[in-house]
C-alpha cells in the first residue's frame, strides 16, 4: 500500500519506483513494464494515463483546499507529465529519473502529507473480495442454469471488479468506486433484465460482492469528506441490494 493513501500518495509510490529502477538506461517501455508489472504495451500506456489522470486530481484538491500553496505545488508538476507521457518509449529512462529525484517527488510527499487522506485497506481485505470474484466468475462460466444474457453482463461486470481491486494501489478506493457507479447505472438502465434476474441465486451472489465492495469504500472514505457522486452511488447501491 502507499505511504500515504490519497492520489498524491499512490502516485509518488510509482514515480519512486520508476526513479529507483535498477536498470535506467533501459528504454522507457522497459522501466514502466517492471513498475507495472506487466509488458503488454497497452496496458502500460492505460496506467500511464490513470497516473496522468491522477495530476488532474491532485490540482484540483489544491485549488480547493490549499488554494494559496498552488503556484508552490504545481511548479513540478510539468515535469511530473512529461515522466508520464514520455515522447519516445524505446528512449533511455534515465534523463525522466533524475528529472523527478530534482523536486518533483519531494513536492509530491508535501501534497501527500498535506491533502486529505483515505483510511487504509488491507491487502487482506482486498484478496478476500478478489477470491470471491474470481470464484464467482468460474461458477458463471461453467453455469447451465443461467439466463443467457444475465451470464454475459455478468462475466463482463465481475471483469471490471477484478481489474479495479488489482488497480487499488493505483486507483485507490476512487477506482473501485467508479466501478460501482458503472454497475448501478448499468441497471438502472437496463431495469428489464435486473427485475428478471434480482432474485435469481446468481444475481444474489453478484449483490453480495457487489456489497463487500460498497462497504471497502465507505469504510476507506469514512476519513474525508464523501462528496454529492459518492453519497449518490451509495443511495443508488442500496436500492440495487435491496
Amino acid at each position: 500500500m502507499a505511504k500515504y493513501e490519497n492520489t498524491a500518495g499512490r502516485l509518488l509510490g510509482i514515480l519512486q519506483r520508476a526513479a529507483n529502477d535498477k536498470q535506467p538506461q533501459q528504454p522507457c517501455k522497459a522501466v514502466w513494464a517492471r513498475v507495472f508489472g506487466t509488458e503488454d504495451f497497452p496496458r502500460i500506456t492505460l496506467c500511464l494515463a490513470k497516473c496522468s489522470i491522477a495530476i488532474e486530481r491532485i490540482e484540483d484538491e489544491i485549488r480547493r483546499l490549499k488554494p494559496e500553496r498552488v503556484t508552490l505545488y504545481e511548479r513540478d508538476f510539468p515535469v511530473i507529465r512529461g515522466v508520464l507521457t514520455p515522447d519516445n518509449f524505446t528512449g533511455q529512462f534515465a534523463g525522466h529519473a533524475q528529472a523527478l529525484t530534482r523536486g518533483p517527488l519531494t513536492t509530491l510527499e508535501v501534497c501527500a502529507t498535506d491533502l486529505p487522506k483515505d483510511n487504509e485497506v488491507s491487502e487482506d481485505s482486498l484478496s478476500s473480495i478478489r477470491k470471491s470474484v474470481d470464484d464467482l466468475f468460474a461458477e458463471v462460466l461453467a453455469a447451465t442454469d443461467i439466463d443467457t444474457e444475465l451470464r454475459d453482463v455478468l462475466l463482463r461486470l465481475l471483469s471490471q471488479m477484478r481489474r479495479s481491486i488489482d488497480d487499488f494501489w493505483i486507483d485507490g478506493a476512487e477506482g473501485i468506486e467508479a466501478g460501482l457507479s458503472y454497475i448501478v447505472g448499468y441497471f438502472f438502465v437496463h431495469k428489464e433484465l435486473y427485475e428478471r434476474n434480482r432474485s435469481s441465486a446468481w444475481f444474489e451472489k453478484f449483490k453480495a460482492i457487489v456489497n463487500n465492495l460498497l462497504g471497502l469504500v465507505s469504510a476507506a472514505r469514512m476519513s474525508v469528506k464523501i462528496g454529492h457522486e459518492a453519497k449518490e452511488l451509495i443511495e443508488e447501491a442500496g436500492k440495487l441490494l435491496e
